[in-house]
């Protein structure tokens, strides 16, 4: 069964935005889920696959030149 998740983040003050990765495992390798280009975002809804666990990064961004650091 699938549902819905929101993934909830605080916001910072002059990023260009987020990248949220994902990963089944809390060690594993995450993968990126999103790119969130509006600064001032709180949140992501996603699917998720009911009794599996997810783990959640979430990285603010600038973009410098044409390239995000």
């Amino acid at each position: 069964t699938l549902f819905p998740y929101t993934t909830l983040f605080r916001s910072v003050s002059g990023c260009g935005g987020y990248v949220i990765y994902r990963s089944e495992t809390e060690s594993g390798k995450y993968s990126v889920l999103k790119n969130v280009t509006q600064a001032s975002a709180t949140n992501y809804v996603n699917v998720v696959k009911d009794s599996t666990r997810y783990y959640y990064k979430v990285r603010a961004f600038v973009t410098v030149n044409g390239v995000k650091v």
